[in-house]
């Protein structure tokens, strides 16, 4: 569906949807998951705020994404 399609492009990662849909990840912890390499980047040389905002918005549509699947 268009739900799991939305977790597996914005999360970057087929098995991370798989875990979310199946009930094996929160979307937040699988959200965090995704983001370790821009966590780590971030630790390194501090955020660029652009960059934050489009995070966010990604986080976002994440997560409705997951309701939307929750839901169907």
């Amino acid at each position: 569906t268009a739900a799991f399609h939305d977790l597996v492009s914005l999360s970057g990662s087929l098995i991370l949807a798989f875990a979310v849909t199946h009930g094996r990840l929160s979307p937040e912890d699988a959200w965090t998951l995704s983001r370790i390499d821009e966590s780590y980047q971030i630790s390194l040389w501090g955020e660029d705020e652009d960059a934050a905002v489009l995070a966010e918005s990604k986080r976002q549509a994440f997560h409705q994404a997951a309701r939307f699947w929750a839901v169907c």
